[in-house]
């Protein structure tokens, strides 16, 4: 197909291209009357003969298009270009929480603060009956007024779309013990989101994920076996009753997490500690899924795909 910049899309122009997610390529685009910029994330072409990879596409369109949550990124549309499909979301800017750990850990009031926002989208996906999969520090977008956004649904799991029974997605060092299992009759849903919220606030608590191991299958093995460290532990600047959320998000046994996200938030809701939004260094702006998917270490060998 060739560069993509310059084609119109009704009324917005494709631009640079800002990065590669987990289906395809995203561009910047513009509408130079409204003076409005989006974010176009088009199907990979050489996943369009590919049926799987089709399939997940479509059913990001479909998440996407049921969500209109001020901590989800929103899709504004879908279609078609000489057959490739793509989604327009609005335009994000901010630094991922992958980018900003850079600096090391963050105090305990920014984490309650981005942890408290993701909830509700987990419990806005929850209550649409959407398993996001892939939840991650790149995943999640701190905007420069602190709104924290969670996108990339690209290996959403939803009623009425893609047969998942015996599959699993998702990246080692934040994958739920049941992701890990995998296997036909194997309960995926939004204690799994919990679990992997639960990682990614653990490595933006202590400075570090939860497990880790020299390859994909030993990350997968310790979260099915391995004890988890208390992040009081490994951070003792930590206060143990927002220790004990961690732990109780990280139990191996999805029945011993909290049962729904409005649980979760009770208990956020508690603490006696004020939530103050990550402190923001440097000038790097990102918009959603720039991070490239070589540093992901994504878990797509489960789904048959490459």
């Amino acid at each position: 197909m060739g560069t993509l910049e310059g084609v119109q899309l009704g009324p917005y122009v494709i631009g640079r291209r800002l990065g590669k997610g987990t289906t395809g390529t995203v561009h910047y685009a513009f509408d130079g009357q409204s003076n409005q910029p989006v974010a176009v994330k088009f199907l990979a072409e050489h996943y369009l003969s590919d049926a799987s990879m089709l399939a997940l596409f479509v059913d990001e369109a479909r998440a996407c298009a049921t969500l209109d949550h001020p901590h989800i990124v929103r899709a504004l549309r879908t279609g078609k270009y000489e057959g490739r499909p793509f989604i327009i979301f609005e335009y994000v800017q901010g630094h991922t929480l992958q980018n900003l750990l850079q600096s090391g850990a963050q105090s305990e009031g920014a984490c309650v603060w981005i942890l408290r926002q993701m909830t509700q989208a987990l419990r806005e996906l929850a209550r649409k009956e959407i398993v996001h999969q892939d939840l991650k520090p790149s995943n999640i977008i701190v905007e420069p007024g602190g709104n924290c956004r969670l996108v990339d649904l690209g290996f959403a799991r939803q009623h009425g779309g893609m047969d998942w029974e015996g599959l699993a997605a998702g990246t080692a060092l934040y994958m739920s013990p049941e992701q890990c299992r995998g296997g036909r009759g194997v309960k995926i849903d939004a204690r799994s989101d919990q679990y992997s919220l639960g990682a990614t606030m653990y490595y933006a608590a202590t400075g570090a994920p939860p497990f880790d191991g020299e390859n994909d299958k030993a990350v997968m093995w310790a979260h099915l076996q391995t004890p988890l460290e208390p992040p009081v532990q490994r951070n003792a600047r930590l206060s143990l009753p927002f220790s004990m959320i961690l732990s109780k998000m990280l139990a191996k046994d999805p029945a011993h997490r909290y049962a729904t996200p409005e649980a979760l938030l009770m208990d956020l809701r508690k603490l006696n500690v004020e939530a103050k939004p990550p402190i923001v260094t440097g000038s790097r702006i990102l918009t959603h899924e720039t991070v490239p998917v070589s540093s992901r270490r994504k878990i797509s060998r489960l789904l048959g795909l490459s």
